[in-house]
Order: C-alpha cells, then structure tokens, then sequence
C-alpha cells in the first residue's frame, strides 16, 4: 500500500515541480529537465538520453525507426499496452510486481508504471516509467532508484516528470479529454 501512495504521490505532483538543471530538447515532440550531466545513444533505432545520480538513473528515449499507424484511440492503446508488456518481459524485470495508470503528463496521455522488485537484488529497487505515442513514435520517459523511496527521491522523481513537456498528437483525430486521470489496473503475467 506504501508503495501505491508514492506512485499516486509522485503522479499528484506533476506539474508543480520544476527541475534546476539546463533543460534538453529531445526532438521536436518532447523537452525535460534531467537532474545531472546528460549522455546519449542510438540503439537500435531508438534515440536514448540519460544521467545517473548515486542514487538513481534517469532516461528519456524516442524509436526513430519505422513510425506507427496509429488510426484512432483503441489503436492507440493496444499499441501503447503492447509496449508496456515488452518493456516489463526483459529478464531484468521479471520480477517485478508492476502497476500500470492511464494518466496525463506533460499534456500527452500515456501510460505510468510503477514497478518494484520485493526482493533483496542488487539492482534497481523502484522503477517509475511513463510511455506516450506522439506523431507516430513511441516515447519512454522512466527514473529507476537503487533503494527504497525517500522523500528526497520523491521530490527529485516528481522534478523530473514535472519537466516533461511534449508537443504533437497522438493521432491524427486524437481527442482525449487532457488531465483526466484513469484508473489503476495490474498488467496480468
């Protein structure tokens, strides 16, 4: 229950946070203020920014391979459901217990996940993930802590999502209702 009212925490807080550091613009869709120095790559098509704290790691990253056809709100959901079951089946992540809000950030709808490990693994403890499709492309916006939540990393956490700013549409008759939160749902293994 602690770790559902961090997660709704951190999602109430959006908005009225605001980072310190040098704001990055990742492309034309989507601008964020990271907490430390930036380093990029391109993997595999997919444009990826992140920076490390001692005790987190922040990322941000856009597919820059083939677009999506995304016709219409159902479309829009299957293909952002199906991109957070492939990001949660890696073998790093198997193990965590996940849960999955519809919710606005940044003026995009897409999905949040919380994500936690209950077990004593030397990895990453918490992960917090929001996932949006804009003008086609899959975007992925995540910060991972190390050990349990504090309300420093509360507060840094809320900063980094109260940054994120995105422009373009989900699809071309996109008409969601922005600001509207959904409800919490558990992804079924």
């Amino acid at each position: 229950m602690k770790r559902i009212f961090i997660a709704l925490a951190i999602l109430m807080g959006i908005g009225t946070a605001h980072g310190q550091s040098d704001t990055l613009v990742l492309d034309h869709n989507l601008t964020l203020v990271f907490p430390a120095k930036t380093d990029s790559s391109l993997r595999k098509g997919i444009v990826v920014f992140f920076a490390y704290t001692p005790e987190a790691s922040y990322m941000a990253s856009v597919n820059q391979g083939r677009p999506f056809d995304i016709r219409d709100r159902t479309h829009f959901n299957r293909v952002l459901n199906a991109s957070v079951k492939g990001f949660f089946s890696t073998a790093n992540t198997k193990y965590f217990k996940k849960e999955v809000r519809d919710t606005v950030i940044g003026g995009a709808n897409g999905k949040f996940i919380h994500a936690y490990d209950t077990r004593d693994s030397l990895g990453f403890k918490e992960i917090f993930c929001f996932m949006t499709i804009r003008d086609a492309r899959v975007y992925v916006v995540q910060a991972s802590i190390r050990k349990n939540t504090s309300m420093d990393m509360t507060n840094a956490i809320t900063a980094f999502f109260g940054s994120v700013q995105f422009l373009g549409a989900a699809y071309p008759s996109a008409s969601f209702k922005n600001g509207k939160q959904g409800s919490l749902s558990v992804i079924q293994e």
